[in-house]
């Protein structure tokens, strides 16, 4: 009996979950998502001061965030009103240097910890890691697939033509994440289905950035 109930209880937590379950999961239930097929995902843990849940995707598309516990933003980030219009968030192309799975402020989300956004497609904004955009030496302009009018990427021109957007520069494609009684969450699709990158997530960051731009916490992508 005892190596049923454990079979069991390995295959529900094996069990895929999909986006619809993710878009109802508490914040504070991030662990639930550990050892799940069918999802990667980023969670946000620490001290009593730290920012609390978790960033998802799913191979479908599906991605979304929910997090609490941001009451402390401006201390954790340096930043007087970090949340004030807005909180930014990225896919960054590294997690080196850093012990835990999650971290605050902007020196450990760094670049020389995080780099800068995922950019596989070359849309060059200021924060691309792709070495083939301008800003990083190489030759590519911003938004280079719509015309030279240089880094164009907001929730309406991604819709028009998704290859104006960096694929990491999530804030700009869905929306800034609007931070309400300490907590925030969104849920989203991309509009390419299966998702063109789900499978080279692991090991990548989620980083959310103050409105002013400032590193103010960051996790794993498991």
């Amino acid at each position: 009996m005892k190596g049923v109930i454990i079979a069991t209880l390995a295959s529900l937590a094996s069990a895929k979950i999909t986006a619809s379950d993710l878009s109802t999961l508490p914040f504070d239930k991030a662990d639930e998502l550990v050892g799940r097929s069918g999802v990667r995902y980023a969670a946000f843990r620490g001290d009593a001061n730290s920012p609390l849940g978790f960033t998802y995707f799913t191979p479908s598309g599906a991605l979304g965030f929910s997090i609490g516990n941001l009451k402390n933003l401006d201390e954790i980030s340096g930043v007087d009103g970090c949340a004030e219009g807005g909180l930014l968030y990225h896919i960054h192309d590294a997690w080196d240097n850093i012990n835990g799975t999650s971290t605050t402020g902007g020196t450990n989300c760094g670049k020389a910890n995080t780099q800068n956004h995922y950019d596989p497609g070359a849309a060059c904004g200021k924060a691309s890691n792709n070495q083939y955009c301008v800003n990083n030496g190489g030759c590519v302009p911003g938004s280079s697939a719509a015309g030279d009018q240089g880094y164009d990427c907001n929730p309406e021109t991604f819709q028009e033509n998704n290859y104006v957007c960096e694929v990491g520069d999530l804030s700009s494609k869905f929306g800034k994440a609007e931070v309400k009684y300490g907590r925030t969450s969104g849920f989203y699709s991309e509009p390419t289905t299966p998702s063109t990158y789900y499978d080279v997530l692991k090991g990548k960051s989620v980083v959310f950035h103050c409105n002013s731009g400032a590193r103010a916490f960051c996790a794993l992508i498991q």
